[in-house]
């Protein structure tokens, strides 16, 4: 018996296939395994009311596999299921190695230059990573960039460029829950006499590759700009040092076409100090097109706190930004805060931040206090001569210090 080709609809995480008996066949969460491709098949009968047959782990490569759901299948409802599954497990791994079809470069007259959402942080079909230790407010900073394009925030204490009109954001938490953010969010807008600012939010509780149905039926529905994961490393699953699991991820990232704003931690192994990394594998630094680290500096008891976001991977369009600092005070007759008020920070002004700078940064922090020669401000930041009088000298090309008598300055302007 012949069966005819069925109607096959691409969809976020595989394909649809509609058969003329009124059989559908749904093909989700394809992965190569082994060589082979493997993922979830549902088979249902009728287009409305559908009545569900079978769904399963399958083995789309294997001729034994479509021979015993086959003959499964056949006990549930008489139907051509050998065809049927031909039918579907040919085309399943056609479409599936084709990928995307090939392009023309350079067909358009004018190529249009990435946009952003946010200068410097959020770059439309991006994903952007901010990552650091725990507890660096990270979480605290998503939700402040947030704001500025929910609503959009013009007028914006960091100076910061938002988009001409309001963007719609869906925040998935892996980390804390709904009354978490919806308080923090509402000492902000309290904080800074900013009203009621709404936002989709979901739970999530699996890795995003395996919710990635769900999550992008949410973003086409509510038409969703920018998603906001919180965070990488329970978004990921699984050992978060493993290729595998890591990118698992980020395929199902780019399934859904959509820009992103993604909160990790920091790797750590990583001494104070020294240059750190997002926890797991490399390759979601490799994956990341921007990259920036957050660092907190707080007071025991302090109702005040600087956060220096420093930009340790530039989008491949732009060189590497200058720190961004934001200052916050929180206010409140209790131990509980229920207002935040967001200032500009100077993380130049910083102690416990100037170390995370480049050297040009920390010279020019040492030689506010007083003039110094080469060989002090080595001992001061604990630096070799050489990389002293580079830094110096490249300072001194910028017309920002001057050597006086053996000793360095800054240059007034």
């Amino acid at each position: 018996m012949t069966v005819q080709a069925p109607v096959i609809n691409t969809v976020i995480g595989g394909y649809d296939f509609l058969f003329d008996a009124q059989i559908t066949v749904q093909v989700r969460r394809l992965s190569i395994q082994f060589g082979d491709v493997r993922g979830e098949i549902t088979v249902s009968q009728g287009v409305t009311n559908k009545t569900h047959l079978i769904q399963e782990r399958f083995n789309y490569s294997d001729g034994a596999s479509r021979t015993k759901l086959a003959s499964r299948l056949e006990y549930k409802l008489k139907a051509d299921w050998v065809n049927i599954l031909e039918h579907v497990c040919v085309r399943t791994l056609h479409l599936y190695r084709q990928g995307d079809p090939v392009i023309e470069l350079g067909a358009d007259d004018e190529p249009k230059p990435p946009e952003y959402y946010l200068s410097p942080f959020i770059i439309k079909n991006y994903p952007t990573v901010i990552f650091g230790d725990p507890g660096s407010a990270k979480s605290l900073v998503a939700q402040v960039l947030a704001l500025m394009v929910l609503l959009p925030w013009y007028d914006n204490p960091l100076g910061l460029f938002t988009p001409t009109q309001s963007v719609k954001i869906l925040y998935l938490d892996w980390e804390t829950d709904k009354a978490t953010i919806d308080w923090s969010m509402s000492c902000i807008e309290k904080g800074m006499g900013l009203g009621l600012v709404t936002m989709k939010y979901r739970r999530c509780f699996a890795p995003l590759h395996s919710d990635i149905e769900q999550i992008a039926e949410l973003i086409n529905t509510n038409h969703i700009d920018i998603v906001i994961v919180d965070s990488l490393g329970p978004a990921t699953g699984d050992d978060l040092n493993a290729t595998g699991p890591t990118m698992n991820f980020w395929n199902a990232w780019k399934e859904l076409r959509t820009t992103g704003l993604i909160l990790a931690h920091n790797a750590k192994n990583n001494d104070a100090g020294k240059k750190r990394s997002i926890y797991g594998n490399q390759m979601n630094t490799a994956q990341a097109r921007c990259i920036w680290e957050s660092r907190k500096a707080q007071e025991a008891d302090s109702n005040e706190m600087d956060i220096a976001l420093f930009n340790i991977k530039s989008p491949p369009f732009s060189k590497l930004h200058s720190p961004v600092g934001i200052h916050f005070s929180f206010e409140g007759n209790k131990e509980i805060a229920d207002k935040i008020i967001i200032t500009p920070g100077q993380p130049r002004d910083i102690p416990e931040l100037i170390a995370v700078m480049g050297t040009q940064a920390q010279i020019l922090h040492e030689l506010k206090r007083e003039p110094l020669t080469t060989e002090e401000l080595g001992d001061y930041l604990n630096l070799t001569g050489t990389n002293i009088r580079q830094a110096c000298h490249r300072l001194k090309v910028k017309n920002q210090i001057i050597n006086v008598g053996g000793k360095w300055g800054l240059l007034s302007k």
